[in-house]
């Protein structure tokens, strides 16, 4: 009888699994999935419609314009055609960017950590990059 008891139970305890990767498997993935929702949204050409210091904001009639690519490498085309070169890179929805160049001093975009946030409109996306110093810009494409 002992034997059989033994077998019965070392049958079921091998048939149970462990569910507690399982748990976190789906919030991997939900994480991911976002990630990579976040980063196709900001791929692509976008131009700059406005910059708001202290709620005082300057539309454009040129607006420079800035491809953000796969690489995490953006170009900044501005209205006189020079471009700029910057890095980029992204964590939940804080965007940080870099000038590449070699003069930060004359760089459009100021080095920092933007929050990002997305707004599907009906015929473009606008992307808002703000600054905790009271300072946006807006995107769109």
């Amino acid at each position: 009888m002992k034997p059989t008891l033994l077998f019965v139970l070392i049958v079921l305890l091998g048939s149970c699994e462990l569910t507690s990767n399982k748990t976190t498997e789906p919030n991997e993935e939900a994480k991911h999935s976002e990630k990579n929702q976040i980063d196709e949204r900001l791929i692509g050409e976008w131009g700059i419609y406005a910059h708001i210091v202290n709620e005082a904001g300057w539309n454009c009639n040129v607006c420079p314009r800035i491809v953000f690519d796969g690489s995490n490498m953006a170009t900044l085309t501005l209205p006189s055609g020079d471009k700029e070169v910057y890095e980029w890179s992204r964590s939940a929805n804080k965007l940080k960017i870099i000038f590449a160049g070699d003069n930060k001093a004359e760089s459009y975009l100021i080095d920092s950590q933007y929050e990002m946030k997305f707004d599907q409109q009906e015929k473009f996306i606008e992307l808002v990059l703000s600054l905790p110093e009271n300072e946006q810009y807006i995107l769109r494409k």
